[in-house]
């Protein structure tokens, strides 16, 4: 880009030049960002192909109710389930969370 204009010419350059400076302090850390930004926005499609046989069950034709598959989570963790997560497909699991010690939430 030419230069045009009553500035200084001298003090033009130097301020693109401390641009550019900043610009290459901070483009690591904005690298950084984006790429742990993107590995969180799929965190769900991550996990689905790291743990397939946690995440998904096979479909039936018909789904417990919900209050069944509490009552199964808590029978299996007895004052210890902290939060249940249901199922938005009939294809995937429910979750659990509990702490093994005391069942407090997580």
């Amino acid at each position: 880009m030419a230069f045009t204009g009553s500035v200084d010419p001298k003090a033009y350059r130097a301020l693109w030049r401390w641009h550019f400076y900043a610009g290459l302090i901070v483009a690591p850390f904005l690298l950084i960002l984006a790429v742990t930004g993107s590995i969180y926005l799929f965190n769900d499609e991550i996990d689905d192909a790291l743990y397939p046989a946690q995440r998904f069950v096979a479909v039936h034709a018909t789904q417990v109710p919900p209050s069944r598959m509490i009552d199964a989570a808590l029978k299996a963790y007895p004052g210890a389930a902290t939060r249940i997560d249901l199922p938005g497909a009939s294809n995937r699991s429910a979750t659990v969370f509990v702490t093994p010690d005391r069942g407090e939430a997580l």
